[in-house]
C-alpha cells in the first residue's frame, strides 16, 4: 500500500492549489506506474498463452501448437520454433497520463533468426493512444457530443492537444464494429418485428468551395434530410425488446427498405419464426414487408390509422365522436365482429365524412391482423408501434436533436449504432459498460 504524506497548512494560505496539483501529480505517477506494470504483465501472459509454455520451459512442451503470429521472414507459425527474445521499451498515452517504459515482449524465430510479427490484444502496433481513448470517444460520441468537445476533453486528460480529426478517425474506426454487429446471426429470433423510420439531418458537399472567416478555402456543404429505418425485435413470451438493425436511406421507398429486411432474413429472422410484422402505413415499407415476409401477418399501426382518420375530417367539431366510433371497431374480439362494426361506422359517417371513411377502410384488413389466430402472448399489445415510439424513437430523437447534423455518412452510421447499442443495454437493464466492452472487442478483432 502506498502512503502520501502532506505537511499541515494554515487554512488561510493560498497554497492549497499547489498542494492539490502536487497530489494529482503524485496520483498520476502512481496510476501510470501501476498501469505500466499491469499491461506489461498482461503482454507476458499473452505470449505464454499463445506459446503454451512459460519462460525457461522446454520447447517440446508446445509441440504441435500453432500461434496466430508468423515470422516476418520465413512465415513460421509453430510455437516450438519460436522463442522469447527479451523485451523492448515503449511509451503509451492513456487518459490517466503517459505510461513510460512499458515492457513489450519480443519473440524470435529459431530457424532464420527474424522477429515474429506479434499483434497483442492489450496494445496495438504503432498506436500511441491506448484503447481507453477509444472507450472515451465511444461514450461521448454515442451521446452525440461534438468532435471538438471530445477532442478538448481527451486532450485535457492526456495532457497535450488532440485534434478533432484524431477523434474523427477513431469514430470512423467503429464502422468495422458496426459491420460485425450487422453480420451476427440472431440465434434466438423474435416472434414480433416492428419497423419505423426516424428523420435526421446530415451535411453533404455541394462541389463548390468558399472562404471562411479566417480566409481559408473550404468546401461548401448543405443540410439534407435522411431517414434511419429501424428494426425492433420483440419476444412476446418474455417481454424482451432489442434493436436488431437499421439502415440509413434517402427515403422510405421499397427499394431502400429491402436491404434492411433482406439482411434480417439472412441473419435468422425468417418466416418460420416471425408471427407478426408491425409498421405504420408508409407504402414503400409495407411493400418491402410483403416482398420479404409474404407469409407473415402484417399489422398496420392502429394509432397511425386513427390519426389519418382525424386528419381527413372535413368538420373538426365532431372529431371526438368519430374517433371514439373508430376506436370501438378495434375493441372487437374477432375479425368478423370488427368488419361488422366497420360497416356500421360507414353507414353512420359516409355522408358527412367520406374522406375519413375512405381512409379507415384503406388497408383495413392489415389493421386488424392482431385479431387473427397468432401464436403470441397478448397479441393486442402489438396493434400499435407504441413499443417502438416510447422505447426507441423518443430517446433517439433527443439524441439526434443534440447532434443537430452529422458531418459525414460514416459519422451518422457510427453515431446511430452507438446510440442504439446504449438503448439496447437500457432495454436489457444492463450496465452500458458491458455493451461497450463488447463493441471494443469487435473493434479490435477487426484490426489484424
Amino acid at each position: 500500500m502506498i502512503t502520501i504524506e502532506v505537511e499541515p497548512l494554515d487554512v488561510n494560505t493560498y497554497e492549497r492549489q499547489d498542494v492539490f496539483d502536487g497530489l494529482m501529480g503524485l496520483l498520476t505517477d502512481i496510476t501510470c506506474g501501476a498501469l505500466s506494470s499491469l499491461i506489461s504483465d498482461a503482454l507476458d501472459d499473452e505470449v505464454t498463452y499463445r506459446l503454451q509454455r512459460g519462460p525457461r520451459v522446454p520447447r517440446e512442451q508446445s509441440s504441435g501448437v500453432v500461434v496466430p503470429w508468423a515470422c516476418h521472414r520465413c512465415g513460421e507459425t509453430s510455437a516450438s520454433e519460436l522463442k522469447r527474445n527479451g523485451h523492448y521499451r515503449r511509451g503509451l498515452q492513456t487518459t490517466r497520463g503517459t505510461v513510460v517504459g512499458l515492457r513489450v515482449p519480443m519473440v524470435r524465430c529459431r530457424r532464420c533468426g527474424a522477429a515474429a510479427d506479434i499483434e497483442f490484444a492489450a496494445v496495438r502496433k504503432h498506436k500511441q493512444l491506448w484503447l481507453d481513448v477509444e472507450v472515451e470517444v465511444m461514450f461521448a460520441y454515442g451521446a452525440e457530443e461534438g468532435l471538438r468537445h471530445i477532442a478538448q476533453r481527451v486532450g485535457r486528460q492526456l495532457g497535450w492537444p488532440v485534434s478533432a480529426s484524431t477523434i474523427q478517425n477513431r469514430v470512423h474506426g467503429f464502422e468495422s464494429a458496426l459491420t460485425q454487429w450487422r453480420e451476427r446471426v440472431i440465434a434466438d429470433p423474435p416472434d414480433v418485428l416492428m419497423l419505423d423510420g426516424i428523420w435526421f439531418s446530415t451535411m453533404q458537399a455541394t462541389g463548390e468551395c468558399g472562404t471562411d472567416r479566417k480566409g481559408r478555402r473550404r468546401p461548401v456543404q448543405k443540410r439534407i434530410k435522411r431517414v434511419a429505418l429501424i428494426a425492433l425485435g420483440l419476444w412476446s413470451d418474455s417481454g424482451r425488446k432489442q434493436i436488431l438493425d437499421f439502415e440509413i436511406a434517402d427515403s422510405e421507398e421499397e427499394g431502400n427498405c429491402l436491404p434492411l429486411l433482406n439482411r434480417l432474413h439472412w441473419r435468422g429472422v425468417t418466416d418460420g419464426h416471425l408471427q407478426l410484422v408491425v409498421s405504420d402505413g408508409a407504402g414503400g415499407l409495407c411493400a418491402a414487408i410483403e416482398t420479404v415476409y409474404p407469409t407473415v401477418a402484417r399489422q398496420r399501426c392502429v394509432f397511425h390509422k386513427l390519426k389519418n382518420v382525424g386528419d381527413h375530417l372535413r368538420d373538426k367539431t365532431h372529431r371526438k365522436a368519430i374517433l371514439e366510433a373508430a376506436c370501438w371497431i378495434y375493441d372487437a374480439s374477432n375479425p368478423r365482429e370488427a368488419h361488422a362494426r366497420l360497416e356500421h361506422f360507414v353507414m353512420t359517417w359516409q355522408g358527412e365524412e367520406p374522406e375519413a371513411v375512405t381512409s379507415l377502410r384503406a388497408d383495413f384488413e392489415a389493421s386488424i391482423a392482431y385479431l387473427s389466430p397468432l401464436h403470441l402472448e397478448q397479441p393486442r399489445r402489438y396493434r400499435t408501434t407504441n413499443a417502438m415510439e416510447g422505447g426507441v424513437m423518443r430517446p433517439l430523437r433527443r439524441t439526434l436533436d443534440r447532434a443537430t447534423a452529422f458531418r459525414s455518412a460514416t459519422g451518422a452510421q457510427v453515431g446511430l449504432f452507438l446510440a442504439m447499442a446504449r438503448l439496447n443495454a437500457t432495454q436489457r437493464d444492463t450496465p452500458w459498460v458491458y455493451e461497450t466492452d463488447d463493441i471494443i472487442t469487435m473493434l479490435y478483432n477487426s484490426k489484424p
